[in-house]
């Protein structure tokens, strides 16, 4: 989803919105940085789980708040930090829409917490939450934890996600714009200039 179907990172942006309304400590912030120099993928998975003790609803509407704010502002952090709004790509939008014009099921795949992402799936590229997958934590009492619910996305390689679905396939369009998405593009059975209804 982040940098393929919307430019700059949801995850971020939802993190740092719930810093800025006082819901997360600054220093989860500083520690999430410190951990993307590292290792993204113990990165992402913090940056869901220093959302601890948030409501899902808070989740929610830290996200719609984002979405809110015009596409060129940015959200403003304690020393000098400003983190951008994510935006639509209009094209990735248009193939995602032609795909459900061809009966094509379409899932969003994500690093960033699974609420946040469902949000976009349903608000711009019409795709259902059951269609989408994203980190996620284990919830007690509609508040999360810090214990993220295994096997993770990265743990799980993208590849082997719906593996059902994407095994029997015969039309498979991927798209990705990572290292980390080259097992899932692999699996493509389309090749450019081939765009066509499914089979």
């Amino acid at each position: 989803m982040d940098g393929t179907l919307i430019r700059e990172d949801m995850g971020d942006a939802v993190l740092a919105m719930l810093i800025r309304q006082g819901k997360v400590p600054y220093e989860k912030w500083n520690e999430y940085q410190k951990l993307l120099l590292s290792s993204r993928p113990r990165a992402t998975n913090f940056a869901v789980t220093a959302m601890e003790g948030s409501s899902i609803d808070d989740v929610n509407q830290a996200t719609h708040r984002v979405l809110e704010l015009q596409p060129e502002e940015t959200i403003q952090l304690s020393g000098n930090i400003s983190v951008p709004r994510p935006v639509v790509i209009p094209e990735m939008q248009a193939l995602v829409m032609w795909l459900h014009f061809h009966n094509y099921h379409v899932y969003i795949v994500s690093a960033t917490n699974r609420w946040a992402a469902a949000i976009i799936g349903a608000d711009f590229f019409g795709i259902t939450e059951d269609r989408v997958i994203g980190v996620e934590v284990e919830v007690r009492r509609q508040h999360l934890t810090n214990k993220v619910k295994r096997p993770t996305l990265l743990e799980m390689e993208k590849s082997k996600l719906g593996k059902n679905d994407w095994a029997t396939a015969t039309r498979l369009v991927v798209a990705g714009d990572s290292e980390g998405d080259h097992p899932l593009l692999t699996l493509s059975t389309i090749r450019s200039g081939d765009m066509e209804g499914p089979r």
